[in-house]
């Protein structure tokens, strides 16, 4: 008999145990008894479960330490999705923690800002309770940005015991003082929410002036706020079956040394409106057209153009269109065929040696692009062209 505890209001804890449960029924034989959160579980279920045998302890959302310290009575594996704080205490075995790589997952955000190009300013606004996930993700994104020499981070600090109101207000009078354009990360998306509201109250236009991103990907949220709110989305349900995996091997006994903390890196970015084209998009452009020009007379390819910007090359391309209106294929292809017009125009160079100079493999899809591009054959153009400035 497994014992479940997790809080099921958002969509990290439902995908928690999606994790959990599709580990459990893909690799083990539970009986899981599921709490809604650390409240459910109360000294008096607890105890009604030992009468029946409980083997097992998976948990995110702590209860009542009375009941702490009776699991720790108890002695069977815990499991604790999150830091392991108080559980540790007086216990050397039989117990580990799961948790995101929350200072990575700032790092994440840090990196995708600086994919859009130059910003002038960079904040960060904490959990109002400043949990030990929010600092990690501070500390990561406060890292990343020192790496790549960006401006200092402002971090917001609300008043203690403001209210919802004087927060908004606070809030608003922090991203007004923020140069612009300013990119913002929140340490998850009900916060990012507030950003949202206390720069429309500001008056500052996004993502124009301001970008945002939060994390969890909380759909409901994300697609309510206007606009639109890009989220990092850590891998819940994988960080669920981690848990699930993890109290499976202690409840093996193996005799094998396992880690007290297991971090789970999997994560993936959530792009929606907040943090649409800006004028750091430009940069971006900026950098991607010099660096074709510069190289159009070797045989690059995209990906050495994103390689180059240190960016994916979904961004670079979603960049691109909004921007250029062509994806970066489309303005190499271009950009080396006005190399091969120019020297049809100025050299009597055979085709095949043009070709080779500037790195084309096959000449006949040369010939093919140059036709597609501009409507005739290359001897054509040159005979109507050549020797023109």
């Amino acid at each position: 008999d497994i014992a479940v505890v997790i809080n099921l209001i958002g969509a990290s804890g439902r995908n928690l145990l999606a994790g959990v449960s599709r580990y459990a029924r893909e690799h083990c034989h539970w009986r899981i008894h599921l709490f809604k959160n650390g409240g459910e579980f109360s000294a008096k279920v607890l105890a009604d479960i030992e009468v029946t045998g409980l083997d097992g302890l998976i948990i995110s959302d702590d209860p009542a330490p009375v009941v702490r310290e009776r699991i720790k009575e108890i002695g069977i594996p815990v499991v604790v999705i999150g830091m392991g704080g108080v559980w540790f205490d007086g216990r050397l075995d039989a117990i580990c923690s799961v948790r995101n790589d929350d200072e990575d997952i700032g790092r994440f955000g840090a990196k995708f800002f600086s994919s859009l190009g130059r910003f002038r300013s960079y904040g960060y606004v904490p959990c109002l309770d400043r949990r030990y996930w929010s600092l990690l993700r501070e500390k990561g994104f406060r890292s990343q940005l020192r790496r790549v020499k960006g401006p200092d981070v402002r971090v917001f600090r609300h008043s203690p015991d403001a209210g919802a109101k004087q927060d908004q207000e606070e809030l608003s009078a922090w991203l007004t003082s923020l140069p612009k354009p300013a990119a913002v990360m929140a340490a998850y998306d009900d916060r990012a929410t507030n950003v949202i509201e206390a720069a429309a109250r500001a008056g500052i236009a996004m993502p124009e002036s301001l970008n945002v991103i939060g994390v969890d990907n909380d759909e409901l949220l994300c697609d309510f706020t206007s606009p639109m709110l890009t989220s990092i989305m850590p891998d819940h349900e994988a960080l669920g079956a981690c848990a699930a995996a993890q109290l499976e091997r202690l409840l093996a006994r193996t005799r094998k040394p396992m880690a007290r903390t297991v971090l789970v890196k999997e994560k993936k970015l959530v792009e929606r409106e907040s943090t649409g084209a800006t004028t750091a998009s430009a940069h971006i452009i900026e950098r991607a057209l010099a660096f074709i020009a510069q190289n159009a007379r070797r045989d690059i390819t995209p990906v050495d153009v994103v390689k180059h910007l240190r960016i994916s090359r979904r961004l670079a391309d979603l960049r691109f269109h909004e921007q250029y209106g062509a994806t970066i294929a489309e303005t190499i292809t271009r950009t080396r065929l006005e190399h091969v017009a120019s020297k049809l125009r100025e050299t009597d160079l055979p085709i095949k040696r043009i070709a080779g100079s500037l790195e084309f493999r096959n000449v006949n899809s040369l010939r093919n692009r140059f036709l597609a591009c501009y409507g005739m054959s290359m001897r054509a153009w040159r005979r109507d062209h050549h020797g023109a400035k």
